[in-house]
Formats: structure tokens, C-alpha cells, sequence
């Protein structure tokens, strides 16, 4: 398992129409879900 650092960078959603948000905020979720999957031990 590697111990480096995930660094993610994401447009700011302030100030932005609610597809733009909606769409951060999908990018944010499927980040977090796959980097539970790499953390997740298998057995």
C-alpha cells in the first residue's frame, strides 16, 4: 500500500452555477471511493 500523499486539485466552488458544483462535487465523491477501495484491505 503506498504511503504517498493523494494531492487533488479542484476548481473552487464558490461563485460557481450549480452544474459546475454538482459536477466538483461528483469528481470529490469518486476520488474519496476509490481511494477507500485502495485503502480497503483485500482478503
Amino acid at each position: 500500500m503506498s504511503r504517498i500523499p493523494k494531492v487533488w486539485k479542484f476548481d473552487a466552488p464558490a461563485g460557481q452555477d450549480a452544474a459546475t458544483v454538482r459536477r466538483i462535487r461528483d469528481e470529490i465523491r469518486r476520488r474519496v471511493e476509490t481511494l477507500i477501495d485502495e485503502l480497503t484491505p483485500t482478503t
